[in-house]
């Protein structure tokens, strides 16, 4: 799968789509309080020679669900050619 890369998990290696490490990343990693917004722009780009795959759009689901009901979420899609097979997830939050 071109769109699947090893990562380090628990000492073993294993791989995980290119999604699935953003989500890994965002829910691990990042010191974000979903709860407290109440407005997000969600900004994917990809590469137009791997662009995101039907698939891959249930990653961009999972992202909005971590937002509590009744925030207002814009997301959009563009292309940056200088990605290659990686992706680049912009979260914009505001309260």
């Amino acid at each position: 799968d071109l769109h699947s890369f090893p990562t380090r998990r628990s000492s073993d290696l294993s791989f995980e789509s290119r999604m699935e490490s953003i989500l890994r990343e965002l829910t691990e990693y990042a010191s974000i309080d979903f709860g407290c917004y109440n407005k997000v722009v969600l900004l994917v780009r990809t590469s137009q020679k791997h662009p995101l795959l039907m698939e891959e759009l249930r990653y961009i689901h999972d992202v909005i669900k971590l937002f509590p009901d009744g925030v207002e979420i814009r997301w959009g899609m563009g292309y940056d050619n200088s990605l290659d097979e990686k992706v680049l997830l912009m979260l914009v939050c505001s309260c």
